[in-house]
């Protein structure tokens, strides 16, 4: 049976992650251990599973370190036709900026998917890869306290609104993207730039950014609550 062609991940992971340093003081986010396996490992296995074969990681933050972890797994890894590529940021240039400095150095024309190497998402890789971008994932969470919710008319998306002081249900971003290249042509090169901030809101602002509603399993493990509860997740399993 042929696995479905996805298209290139970026994977953003150049962060400090501030948030886990009580309890991962020397390590990026993206390495902290689950169950002695880094969590960015558990990430490409996972996405891989899912028919991802190219790879551009977004690094800034010991990104040595990163490359080292990830180009050892990839030389391991027994699945045929895997593409890995770096791009490592001289000084924080945000999501957007990040992005568009990988699009400029391999000179991408064609969409793209991105990714956050924070998040874990069971599944939605194949139906993200479907929809025509540019288009974000939202899983419907019991509790937004932590996240700003999407307001959206049929699947156009009309507005971001903030995290809210009391937690309640509703549809969130959960860090994983359709984009077009085009949509970073004209954005100044080498500036920080957030996707959140500068990016989504212009595209909302012509009806241009669209919603795909994944019912997966979603976990950030960017606080320490959430680190531990991926832990026994995956030791449970």
């Amino acid at each position: 049976m042929s696995i479905e062609k996805i298209k290139p991940i970026m994977i953003l992971a150049g962060g400090f992650g501030t948030r886990l340093r009580s309890i991962i003081p020397h390590l990026p986010k993206p390495l902290a251990p689950i169950n002695n396996k880094p969590f960015l490992i558990y990430l490409l296995q996972n996405y891989i599973s899912q028919g991802g074969r190219d790879f551009i990681l977004l690094l800034h933050y010991e990104s040595e370190l990163i490359k080292m972890v990830i180009s050892k797994f990839f030389k391991n890894c027994n699945v045929c036709d895997l593409r890995i590529r770096f791009v490592t940021e001289k000084k924080p240039l945000g999501t957007g900026g990040a992005i568009k400095n990988a699009i400029e150095k391999y000179d991408l024309d064609k969409s793209f998917l991105v990714a956050n190497g924070d998040t874990w998402l069971s599944s939605g890789l194949k139906e993200m890869n479907h929809t025509k971008p540019n288009s974000i994932a939202a899983v419907k969470v019991i509790d937004t306290l932590r996240y700003g919710t999407l307001s959206f008319d049929g699947n156009v998306i009309t507005k971001f609104l903030e995290k809210s002081k009391k937690g309640i249900s509703n549809y969130v971003n959960v860090g994983l993207y359709h984009l077009n290249p085009s949509i970073f042509y004209n954005l100044e090169h080498q500036k920080f730039l957030s996707l959140e901030d500068h990016i989504f809101p212009s595209l909302v602002s012509v009806d241009k950014l669209t919603c795909t509603i994944l019912q997966t399993d979603f976990i950030d493990i960017g606080i320490p609550e959430d680190y531990y509860r991926f832990c026994n997740q995956m030791k449970n399993k």
